[in-house]
């Protein structure tokens, strides 16, 4: 195996890590009760958008390391993220 398909490797286990992580996190965040006065606040709807923005740019992310791992390593390493 060539140093390139090893650090495929490496990131692809580290993504899928990061993968269940996330996913626990966002079960938790569902599970928590707000008071509806609450919902109302800036805060809670800055926080809502930001993990909406995070979850997008994390789809991505996982999107664009699957494409990279089918890529022979002579061509993965020219990818830029």
């Amino acid at each position: 195996m060539t140093p390139g398909q090893m650090l495929l490797m490496g990131f692809a286990g580290m993504y899928s890590r990061l993968d269940a992580d996330f996913t626990a996190l966002v079960n938790a965040a569902s599970a928590v009760q707000i008071i509806d006065k609450y919902k109302k606040a800036d805060l809670v709807r800055e926080a809502t958008m930001l993990q909406v923005i995070l979850m997008i740019e994390y789809e991505y992310l996982l999107w664009h390391m699957t494409e990279i791992s089918h890529l022979p390593a002579h061509m993965a390493k020219h990818v830029l993220f």
